[in-house]
């Protein structure tokens, strides 16, 4: 936690700050209110992983401040780790400083041997698509 709050104290308004651990935000344990302060001193982006699932969460601070958390999947994860029903899978981040926005787009694979191909997983149910975008504005 020492090197992110020294990060913190920096106040590079015209930045986006963007922190990348092994270990994801998991707000039901906000420890010493990390989560907040991350959102606070304007964060926008948490990457981790260690999940072993692709998704992603956003946490609000309130109407107007929040961050978002992309966990990294499984890309070379060791087959006794993948949880069941869950395929290798990456995320490429496309950044668009001009537009503040990050577009996120999934890969996956069924098998260790297998061919990556785009993962339709976010939005509507019943036709999902391969991607999601990060408004950084908020």
């Amino acid at each position: 936690n020492k090197s992110i709050y020294e990060l913190l104290k920096r106040k590079d308004t015209n930045k986006n700050i963007f922190v990348i651990t092994h270990h994801p935000l998991i707000k039901t344990t906000n420890l010493n209110g990390i989560i907040d302060q991350l959102i606070v001193n304007k964060v926008k982006l948490f990457i981790s992983g260690h999940f072993h699932k692709n998704t992603t969460n956003t946490y609000y601070y309130d109407q107007k401040r929040k961050i978002s958390n992309i966990f990294g999947g499984t890309f070379a994860c060791d087959p006794k780790y993948l949880n069941p029903g869950i395929p290798y899978q990456y995320n490429i981040l496309n950044y668009y400083p001009e537009r503040k926005k990050i577009i996120v787009q999934t890969r996956k694979k069924e098998s260790k041997e297998g061919t990556w191909y785009a993962d339709s997983q976010w939005g509507d149910r019943n036709n999902p698509i391969p991607h999601y975008i990060i408004d950084l504005t908020i």
